[in-house]
């Protein structure tokens, strides 16, 4: 490689960047565009909740429909406009409608509107320019745990209150997209979920080998030839297939490269271990587990430490001849081989390892930085020699 920078668009791992395809959810975008397809064609209001993990793909799946149903409907002369709202930053009905009607560069009066007006002032821009706005309420949960309904049973009676679609042909209205990490349908009064419906889609969480297609995308687009290999790529699939979560495995791609660019080198397995060591992991709770370990477990995993400091990944063979290195060093007797399999059952309980008994004899990962728990380990070797 020959400069020394590792990215080549950056971009590309920003949490709203918008994929030119979807992997693993086709299936996805399809059925919510064809759910879409009255509200885009014909400005008949249509809602739906989207529920899954965090990091199932179910904002940016949201967005892709959107964007591609209003390359549509422009096409047929329509004005299909589209604002997503994360309520996690905007929880209330004000902060929320506030945005909505600064999408569409509604001029707000100095004093604050109450709900009715600003919904009022909606209809009346919708109406101006004869427009199909789609909502996304990202998170929707936060803002029913602090307003309730009131706002998601005003919107989906918008048309009748505000805008009569039946009485009145018009393109404009209003419709929802929720995104939840659970079924929240439930959850709502019978009143609002009679005019909002039943209709759903399921985001299962990707697995690892899902997350390997992802990762390799985002690699291929925002980094040069390279910078990272497809070991690491592998490793950080792993990492965040344990929520199944896809920002995770962009996030320790981000910040990877970051550490990597910082020190002008590529990518190294320690830059994802120290990502994805700060992105949850509990400090305190892995030092006290460090401490409960026996002797020889101690220095079976500081053997694995050690060998994994340039390694993504370790055959369990290669892992047991450095547990019996550091036997050696420390004049102990090693342990048979079925009680260093039980050490690794240990460590992947901990959360230390990872390990992969489908491959053929069985690979593993360190899961934490190796020379901060190799460094750990020695100090707690050393306090029981003395």
């Amino acid at each position: 490689m020959e400069s020394l920078n590792v990215f080549k668009d950056e971009s590309v791992l920003e949490i709203g960047w918008m994929p030119p395809e979807l992997p693993h959810r086709g299936e996805q975008l399809s059925k919510l565009k064809v759910h879409l397809s009255s509200a885009s064609k014909l400005g008949m209001p249509t809602h739906i909740l989207l529920y899954g993990g965090v990091g199932s793909g179910k904002s940016v799946t949201a967005k892709k429909a959107v964007v591609e149903l209003a390359i549509e409907a422009s096409k047929q002369e329509k004005d299909l406009r589209w604002i997503a709202i994360n309520c996690n930053d905007n929880k209330s009905s004000y902060s929320i409608l506030n945005r909505v009607l600064k999408s569409l560069d509604a001029r707000l009066p100095l004093r604050n509107l109450e709900l009715g007006e600003m919904l009022n002032l909606l209809a009346s821009r919708l109406k101006e320019r004869d427009t199909h706005l789609m909502v996304i309420l990202d998170d929707v949960d936060e803002h029913l745990n602090k307003d309730g309904s009131r706002l998601i049973h005003a919107f989906t009676r918008f048309g009748e209150s505000y805008l009569p679609w039946t009485k009145v042909k018009r393109y404009a209205g209003v419709s929802l997209m929720l995104t939840s990490r659970e079924q929240v349908l439930d959850k709502l009064p019978a009143q609002t979920l009679s005019s909002l419906g039943h209709s759903c889609i399921e985001f299962e969480s990707y697995s690892s080998k899902e997350l390997l297609d992802i990762v390799n995308q985002r690699v291929e687009l925002a980094f040069i030839p390279g910078a990272i290999s497809e070991e690491i790529c592998r490793l950080i699939s792993d990492f965040s297939a344990e929520r199944g979560d896809a920002r995770l495995a962009i996030e320790l791609l981000l910040e990877g490269g970051k550490l990597a660019e910082a020190e002008f080198r590529k990518v190294n397995p320690e830059d994802a271990r120290t990502v994805f060591a700060n992105a949850g992991f509990d400090t305190k709770e892995t030092e006290k587990n460090l401490y409960y370990l026996g002797k020889h477990e101690k220095l079976a995993l500081l053997g694995l430490a050690r060998e994994s400091r340039s390694s993504a990944y370790l055959a369990a063979s290669k892992g047991e001849e450095a547990y019996r290195i550091q036997c050696e060093i420390q004049k102990e007797t090693p342990r048979e081989h079925e009680q260093f399999l039980d050490f690794l059952k240990v460590f992947d309980d901990y959360g230390f390892v990872g390990l992969r008994p489908d491959e053929e004899e069985g690979l593993i990962c360190l899961r934490l930085p190796a020379r901060d728990l190799e460094k750990k380990l020695e100090e707690l070797l050393e306090k029981r020699r003395a």
